[in-house]
């Protein structure tokens, strides 16, 4: 072989050689691993960062997801809150202006019911004697200074509709009733009083000689003495008390 010619000389320098590129090349090959390490670890950080920062978007997408629909339910409860106050605002501008309203055909209804009760009052001396005993009770609830009072309207209503009513159906009958009156220095004789509604009135006593008219004056009833009407007055009421049968009866009526 070839190689064992060469001089010793020769091959101690291949040798060397050799063993210099042997050693050059492990040299090499360990920067060579140690770089590869480097980077495979960069390689792997990158990619643990890289997953890391994908975890962490996706955390922070949901998150803004689950901030943006709290955000949107805020703002269309704020909505549904500005639709409840203007809803609200409205409602209580209506109530406000029906209780405007109300107040002002209150005081109107109240006008009205104190205009009532003082010409019930000043109504009261004209009225006949009988109705005046049947309205007792409701002038008695009645206030007596109509302007002052603080009655509720309720209150005061009941006792005015009771004597309208009463009047009323006391203006709508013949009403019959036994008095007492004196006549000269006598005693008092028993008469009947017959009363036509609110605005004409007869008496008759038993034996037909004192008989009258009644009607009401400016501060009451005024009861005069009428000749020739004794037996009309007697002859109407034998008919209302149906002991004698219905006829025309002519009688006088004083109207002032």
């Amino acid at each position: 072989m070839s190689f064992l010619k060469i001089s010793g000389h020769h091959f101690y320098v291949l040798v060397s050689l050799s063993i210099f590129t042997i050693f050059s090349s492990l040299a090499l090959h360990g920067e060579s691993l140690q770089k590869i390490q480097q980077w495979v670890e960069l390689e792997r950080r990158i990619a643990s960062e890289g997953a890391a920062w994908e975890a962490d978007r996706a955390l922070s997408e949901n998150l803004i997801a689950i901030y943006r629909d709290e955000l949107d339910l805020l703002e269309q409860q704020i909505a549904d809150s500005r639709d409840d106050v203007s809803a609200a605002e409205a409602e209580r501008a209506e109530l406000v202006a029906k209780n405007e309203a109300l107040n002002e055909i209150t005081d109107l209804f109240l006008k009205q019911i104190i205009e009532v009760e003082m010409g019930l009052r000043a109504l009261h001396p004209l009225l006949p004697t009988p109705l005046q005993q049947e309205l007792s009770p409701a002038y008695a609830a009645m206030p007596e200074n109509p302007q002052t009072s603080t009655s509720a309207i309720g209150q005061r209503m009941q006792p005015i509709v009771a004597m309208l009513t009463q009047i009323q159906r006391f203006n709508n009958t013949v009403t019959v009733v036994q008095n007492f009156r004196s006549f000269g220095q006598g005693e008092p004789i028993q008469v009947d009083e017959i009363y036509f509604g609110t605005g004409a009135a007869f008496y008759v006593d038993r034996s037909g000689v004192n008989a009258g008219i009644g009607f009401p004056g400016e501060n009451g009833w005024i009861w005069e003495p009428q000749e020739g009407i004794a037996n009309k007055v007697m002859t109407f009421l034998a008919v209302y008390r149906g002991t004698r049968q219905a006829e025309y009866i002519n009688l006088p009526v004083n109207v002032r």
